[in-house]
């Protein structure tokens, strides 16, 4: 599995995993287990990472794009 886009972005912005948790209000090790594919990321929290980072919400999906988008709409 290719890295993470949250995590791409987050290291190329040069926020800590700690940092990022923070603004977003979840604590790190749940934003780990979102950048390791072990949990799902909540439309709302994709919401506030994308803001944070100043990108569009569809841009932290590359690879997971579609399942995200079906996901909001149920």
């Amino acid at each position: 599995m290719s890295e993470s886009s949250i995590r791409i972005l987050r290291t190329k912005k040069g926020y800590s995993l700690e940092e990022v948790a923070k603004e977003v209000g979840i604590s790190a090790g749940y934003l780990s287990q979102i950048e390791s594919g072990k949990r799902q990321v909540s439309a709302e929290i994709a919401k506030l990472i994308a803001k944070l980072f100043s990108v569009d919400r569809e841009e932290l999906f590359e690879a997971t794009r579609f399942k995200a988008i079906r996901q909001e709409k149920k």
